[in-house]
This record gives C-alpha cells, sequence and structure tokens, in this order.
C-alpha cells in the first residue's frame, strides 16, 4: 500500500500563500470598524448572516438551527451613521383593495 501524505496548501505553494494572507489582513483592518449588522432568525434568534457595507437584495433562507424558512426584506448599509434602512419601493395604499 502506497503511503500517500496530505502537503499542506501552506507548504506546496508558500508564495500564493503569503500573498493571499497579507491581501486577507488588508481586508480584515478595512472591515474591522465597519458596521455590521446580523440577520437573525426570528423564530430562535440564531445569527444566520453578518452584514456589511452594501446592498442586499431579499432573501429567504431556510434556518439551519430550527428548520424554519424566513424572508429577509432588502437592506441597505452605508457609512453615514445611518446604520441600516430597509429599501421600501412602495408602501401599500390603505384604501386600496
Amino acid at each position: 500500500m502506497s503511503d500517500i501524505r496530505k502537503v499542506p496548501e501552506k507548504q506546496r505553494d508558500s508564495e500564493q500563500w503569503r500573498r493571499a494572507e497579507a491581501e486577507n489582513r488588508g481586508r480584515r483592518d478595512a472591515l474591522a470598524g465597519a458596521i455590521v449588522a446580523a440577520r437573525l432568525c426570528p423564530f430562535c434568534l440564531h445569527k444566520m448572516a453578518l452584514l456589511s457595507y452594501g446592498a442586499y437584495g431579499p432573501e429567504m433562507v431556510k434556518c439551519p438551527q430550527c428548520g424554519e424558512i424566513v424572508a429577509f426584506p432588502p437592506v441597505m448599509i452605508d457609512g453615514t451613521g445611518e446604520a441600516v434602512r430597509s429599501l421600501v419601493v412602495r408602501e401599500p395604499a390603505a384604501d386600496r383593495p
């Protein structure tokens, strides 16, 4: 039987590993002070996603903890201190059926 050893990626291509590590460190440092919001399951309060700057569309996700399907509205997070705004296009009129 042959002895096949698994060589860690870090040893196989150490130059690529160093470049990726430096790039990732830069991203982590840039996001360290970012405003972050969490999408929580309304049934069991499981943290399903962390959101940072940007716009996020509507999403339906099955909670891995309780199994319920949760619908999240679209959200936009900007860096002005406004934190999180829901992107509601139009509210339904009260007089419409």
